[in-house]
């Protein structure tokens, strides 16, 4: 699915999925409405390539559509999600890290 395929009556989320995180999740879920579109960006520091984390994404009851789109220009809230996303992504590896 290319971006002009998305469904334009539904929220659209920006988002790294890299990895997916269950605090973030929750976050979409609970925003979420009849469902949401997905555009995977691509974080700095990649984990999973972009069609293993668009898989994750379909996988979730919320998400109705997802595409993979690196060129995404986003707005003030797009960015604010992501920021919020980075950040529980360096909580996380900080944890994982410290567990070794």
């Amino acid at each position: 699915m290319t971006l002009d395929d998305a469904p334009r009556d539904m929220r659209t989320v920006v988002s790294y999925f890299d990895p997916m995180l269950p605090d973030y999740v929750e976050q979409l879920r609970a925003t979420a409405g009849e469902g949401i579109v997905v555009i995977i960006a691509t974080p700095p520091d990649v984990y999973l390539e972009p069609r293993a984390r668009a898989e994750l994404a379909a996988s979730l009851s919320f998400v109705k559509a997802v595409v993979i789109d690196d060129s995404t220009s986003m707005d003030a809230a797009q960015t604010k999600l992501l920021d919020t996303e980075a950040r529980l992504r360096a909580e996380f590896f900080a944890h994982v890290r410290r567990g070794k």
